[in-house]
């Protein structure tokens, strides 16, 4: 089955951006090197793409989930093709493999109502309990937004300066390591460039204070573990434990891998999904004849706003 064309239904619009490791791989797995690894490549991806802005995010130890926003689909790709790169050449070398990294393109579901927004926003903070890893969502040891948005707590990346460590000799401290005598030498630390991750809240949470925020983040949690507790007492259960979940080896592949078909858009109203579905297909439309026009040496070929023509440059808003 082909992949579905990148369509954004207008400047703007709220995506949720998950992707895999190869068969499921644990490559993910958390650590504190490889958290570290994480921030650092979202920090840094953030602050060379400004135009990004992102409300929540989740890595499991095989995939993620980002709730974001940008201007163009150009833009998405950009940060995203950054984004990912950095984490699978530095999370490859942490963990000696070797090979593909990730499963397939990133999936970009677009969002179209605040009741689907704030449900997508449950559902990630949900991962962890919802595989029956831990009991609550705070228990998770990997990477998360949950602090920033429960407590506020402003979340920073650490991104390593490999370029300026070539560009000079470390420097040592043990004179009879560095017999060079460079003294303007760089040590590790001195490449470390912190990037705060800014945290945008819901459009549908902008006009709240950050305590009613808090609050509402506060109260979705504890439905979720009630909701987990449940669920063990029923099965009679209980969670893998933070542990277990360390002592996975990053190149194991779990049981089940869940691979379910995505989802065209995420809304709670059957209008907007009509609506939505009836606008792609015009979208597909107009590209598939385009591209069929180009093909045949027709340079002319007009394609439909916000897309990537096969073989061209992006297609960006065309003048008002």
């Amino acid at each position: 089955m082909p992949r579905p064309l990148r369509f954004m239904p207008e400047p703007g619009t709220l995506f949720e951006i998950t992707n895999r490791t190869v068969m499921g791989r644990l490559l993910l797995r958390p650590s504190e090197e490889l958290n570290a690894i994480l921030l650092g490549c979202l920090g840094r991806a953030l602050d060379q793409f400004p135009e990004i802005g992102i409300f929540a995010f989740f890595w499991a130890s095989n995939h993620f989930h980002l709730l974001l926003r940008g201007l163009s689909s150009q833009a998405i790709s950009a940060f995203m093709g950054y984004l990912e790169s950095n984490i699978a050449r530095q999370v490859n070398k942490l963990h000696g493999w070797h090979g593909p990294f990730w499963e397939r393109r990133y999936r970009a579901i677009p969002i179209r109502d605040d009741e689907a927004l704030v449900a997508r926003l449950r559902y990630i903070l949900s991962h962890g309990c919802k595989e029956g890893l831990v009991m609550m969502p705070g228990d998770w040891p990997g990477v998360s937004c949950l602090p920033a948005l429960l407590e506020g707590k402003q979340l920073e990346g650490v991104w390593v300066d490999h370029t300026a460590l070539h560009r000079k000799p470390r420097s040592s401290s043990d004179p009879s390591q560095d017999p060079m005598g460079c003294e303007d030498g760089l040590k590790p630390e001195e490449a470390f460039i912190r990037y705060p991750i800014p945290m945008a809240p819901l459009p549908c949470w902008a006009d709240l204070s950050e305590e009613a925020r808090q609050a509402k983040v506060r109260a979705m949690v504890a439905d979720i573990e009630a909701e987990t507790k449940e669920r063990h007492e029923k099965e009679g259960t209980r969670p893998m434990g933070v542990h277990r979940i360390l002592a996975q080896h990053p190149h194991g592949i779990p049981k089940e891998v869940k691979r379910s078909r995505a989802p065209s858009c995420h809304t709670a109203s059957a209008v907007l999904w009509k609506a939505y579905r009836a606008a792609y297909r015009t979208f597909a439309s107009v590209f598939r004849e385009a591209s069929a026009r180009l093909r045949a040496g027709d340079l002319t070929a007009i394609f439909p706003e916000h897309c990537f023509p096969p073989a061209l440059a992006y297609q960006g808003a065309g003048p008002p």
